[in-house]
């Protein structure tokens, strides 16, 4: 199944499939779940708002700006305007916080205040406004996670299909790191025996998105815990037992070179449900 949204697209920026195990087979007494989860984080930054100087004085171009990757803005810079890498002097101004994440949108805004300030001969400021900030500067990209889940009558997970899809806008030079990681977390820390996950980026004329690379597997996590809600509401267990149960032990072996430390994550669910209003308030509700 496919995001309306994005199944339109063909402009494939990244991609990352991970298959383990068999394509199993829903067995007789087996429930098969099926649910798709969007996650688009929004936040209120009271930064000051993204913006450029520049001008040019004896062939050479001078650049203010909050810019946060300087490399990619001086190479940037040299290819639209022609100007030579010694010729461009950039001055780094007060940082915005991090939730303006979009590391290149400074770069655009530099290229398109450099070019005015040449066409022109005058110095030039861009500056965007509040409302702008807000739509351009604060967006990310939304991720939707398809989830197909097939558990057993006791509650053991037999196999995950997982289809995630991204609309990266018009521009994204992270579109593989974003696919790999949102793969990597979409199931959590859950032991399932037969995987099968797609990750697809997209580019779109939407405007460019970037990710908060600090919060990227939160979105991916968002949608594999609704996920188990949703298997505990629709099974009838205990949504903390269905967790315990399949949660990935903590001393298994790893069969990859590379280690993702999970913590005592079995440990510290159990103690929770110990120690919380949980089960008084789960039995309430329900």
């Amino acid at each position: 199944k496919q995001s309306s949204s994005f199944s339109e697209k063909n402009n494939l920026l990244a991609f990352r499939e991970i298959k383990t195990g068999i394509k199993y087979e829903k067995g007789e007494d087996d429930i098969e779940i099926e649910d798709e989860w969007e996650s688009e984080i929004k936040s209120q930054s009271f930064s000051e708002t993204n913006g450029a100087f520049c001008y040019v004085k004896n062939q050479k171009l001078y650049i203010f700006a909050p810019n946060r990757w300087t490399y990619n803005l001086r190479k940037t810079l040299c290819e639209v305007t022609g100007f030579s890498p010694e010729n461009i002097f950039i001055t780094r101004t007060n940082l915005p916080d991090k939730n303006t994440d979009i590391l290149w949108l400074n770069t655009l805004i530099c290229c398109q205040c450099a070019v005015a300030a040449i066409k022109l001969g005058k110095p030039v400021k861009l500056e965007f406004t509040r409302n702008e900030q807000r739509i351009y500067a604060e967006n990310t990209s939304a991720v939707k996670i398809y989830h197909k889940t097939t558990v057993d009558k006791s509650g053991i997970l037999k196999s995950m299909e997982i289809s995630i899809h991204v609309n990266a806008g018009a521009f994204n030079p992270f579109a593989q790191e974003i696919a790999d990681r949102l793969a990597i977390s979409s199931i959590g820390l859950y032991d399932c025996p037969n995987i099968a996950i797609s990750s697809k980026i997209y580019k779109s004329h939407s405007i460019p998105s970037s990710i908060d690379f600090s919060i990227i597997d939160s979105k991916a996590f968002f949608a594999v815990e609704n996920q188990m809600n949703k298997i505990a509401g629709l099974t009838g267990f205990d949504p903390m037992e269905l967790r315990l149960k399949n949660i990935a032990f903590d001393t298994k072996k790893q069969k990859s070179p590379f280690f993702l430390e999970q913590g005592k994550s079995s440990i510290l669910l159990s103690t929770l449900n110990k120690n919380s209003v949980f089960l008084r308030k789960y039995a309430s509700y329900k």
